[in-house]
């Protein structure tokens, strides 16, 4: 398995894409905004290239060829031809832990 990180979106080789619908915005292929900036992490290929976003909300990159993952504030990553499983890290915070009760 390879990894790929790109500030907080991770991308990792996959053998299973999930069914699920075509999740480009008007042709682009953005794996995630910025949550401040409203930068985006964007692929760009010659070749043919799908997102397909599951529906239990799992995102595949599905390439034919070569791409570059490009974002303002991050330097470009270079991707061969495969299929990945974009993966968004989200923030964790103290309030976000469940709180146990205990008896």
């Amino acid at each position: 398995m390879k990894m790929w990180r790109q500030g907080d979106v991770l991308i990792v080789t996959t053998c299973e894409v999930e069914k699920g619908t075509d999740a480009s915005e008007n042709g682009r292929l953005i794996l995630a905004h910025g949550e401040a900036t409203g930068h985006a992490h964007e692929v760009v290929t010659d070749a043919p290239a799908k997102l397909i976003e599951s529906v239990n909300g799992n995102r595949y990159l599905c390439l034919s060829g070569p791409a570059t993952v490009t974002h303002q504030e991050h330097g470009a990553v270079k991707l061969p031809a495969g299929d990945y499983r974009v993966i968004r890290q989200q923030e964790w915070t103290d309030a976000n832990e469940p709180v146990q009760v205990r008896d």
